[in-house]
């Protein structure tokens, strides 16, 4: 009995024994067709293949993934002096551009679509590139230098010949663009870091850090340190912000720790400096752009508000008339003022005020001072008198020596009224 082995043009092959096909036999296949058809590729060694099946390198099934790899080893590579384990590589032949237009080139390009279900609320995640990399294991006990996520190498090339003419007019090492095509976006972040998990400990925990004391950090929206809806280029809740080798207690502080700074806390502001020779505080006008002048102009302005940055002036520090000196203003404007009488002070009670000799304790060279003690003065004229609280050093009873000014008038006053009413009596006395 003579058997006949038939082979098709499509690579499969019959038995027939004379009469009929008594049985077909299907080849080993390489399981990859011919891209856009069911045509074995068989031994094609240039053809683009496919597949709709996963596939496997290194390793068995077990995961969801269209390709998996797996089972990689360590390989010297003798031109970066290291041994590296590598699952993919892409590493393709150079493109070469050689007349304008609009060309895109990538090493590795993932693209992915989904759809949601209408009705779907909380579909979990959805991820067009995924990286993780652990260190992992009952034996993982050792040292390594540096561990990196995602790592880009971008820019020119050294040693290539040629690159001194190469331009390239922006080079992004990360670039995220956000499809806003329709729909609505809830929460939108061009980058996200997580807090770091436990129970690792992270000695140093940088969210952002930028190396490199060249570069420029631009920012064209709002920036929030504290809060994910700032009102402002900068703002910061919860803490302060620093300029110096040494962080204090101000809001914001600039200089170093309780040596020189200026530190502007939420109430008030601290001007601190050890060098004698320089004020603490420049107070400046530019004549140009001023007008050419300064005359009379405020340096300082003093003001009671409820609305922030607006209302009533109740004192100003300002250039004098010439623009020579300064003078210090306290507001007196009659038109804001009401319930106006003629003063019930006098000289008898500037004659009550003790005028004494001192010295601070304080002050190491003990030089003597002359003028008035706060809880004295208090008990005569106390419009001029700050009190102070229990402790003296931080704050203490103060005299506004300026506020004694009316009440020396009205002594003028009445003793020019006693001096008219003697000049008087003794006209009268001579005349006799």
């Amino acid at each position: 009995k003579t058997s006949y082995i038939y082979i098709g043009t499509d690579g499969s092959s019959w038995i027939y024994n004379g009469t009929a096909y008594v049985t077909q036999v299907t080849p080993a296949s390489t399981e990859w067709n011919i891209q856009g058809t069911s045509v074995d590729a068989g031994s094609s060694k240039v053809a683009a293949i496919q597949r709709s099946g996963p596939v496997y390198i290194g390793s068995g099934g077990g995961v969801s993934g269209a390709l998996f790899v797996g089972n990689s080893k360590f390989v010297n590579i003798p031109a970066f002096n290291e041994d590296q384990n590598i699952d993919v590589i892409s590493n393709g032949a150079v493109p070469v551009i050689t007349k304008n237009g609009k060309y895109f080139v990538a090493g590795l390009y993932t693209q992915k679509h989904m759809i949601i279900n209408k009705g779907i609320t909380n579909s979990g995640i959805f991820n067009g590139l995924s990286s993780a990399i652990y260190r992992r294991g009952p034996n993982d006990g050792g040292t390594l230098e540096t561990l990196i996520g995602v790592r880009s190498v971008w820019g020119h090339a050294s040693g290539e010949g040629g690159l001194d003419d190469a331009i390239t007019n922006y080079a992004y090492g990360f670039y995220s663009v956000t499809a806003t095509g329709r729909g609505k976006i809830n929460n939108a972040y061009d980058y996200y870091a997580d807090d770091y998990g436990s129970p690792a400990t992270v000695v140093n925990k940088y969210g952002v850090y930028i190396n490199g004391t060249g570069k420029t950090n631009y920012f064209a929206g709002n920036v929030g340190i504290g809060t994910a809806t700032p009102n402002n280029k900068l703002q910061v809740v919860g803490g302060s912000v620093y300029v110096g080798t040494t962080p204090s207690s101000g809001v914001i502080w600039a200089g170093n720790s309780n040596v020189d700074g200026v530190a502007l806390q939420s109430t008030n502001l601290f001007v601190q400096s050890s060098v004698s020779s320089t004020a603490n505080v420049f107070l400046s006008k530019n004549k140009t752009l001023a007008g050419g002048n300064i005359n009379g102009q405020n340096f300082v302005s003093f003001m009671t508000s409820t609305t922030g940055v607006t209302g009533t002036v109740i004192g100003t520090i300002a250039a004098n008339t010439t623009g020579t000196g300064i003078v210090y203003n306290a507001t007196s404007d009659k038109r804001l003022k009401e319930n106006i009488t003629n003063t019930h002070y006098s000289l008898s009670d500037l004659m009550k005020i003790s005028v004494k000799d001192y010295n601070f304790k304080s002050d190491e060279t003990k030089t003597v001072q002359t003028g008035f003690l706060a809880q004295d003065l208090y008990e005569v004229y106390p419009e001029a008198v700050s009190v102070g609280g229990d402790n003296a050093q931080e704050n203490p009873w103060a005299v506004d020596y300026g506020k004694v000014t009316p009440l020396l008038v009205k002594a003028i006053q009445d003793q020019q009224k006693i001096i008219e009413q003697l000049e008087v009596r003794i006209k009268a006395l001579e005349s006799k």
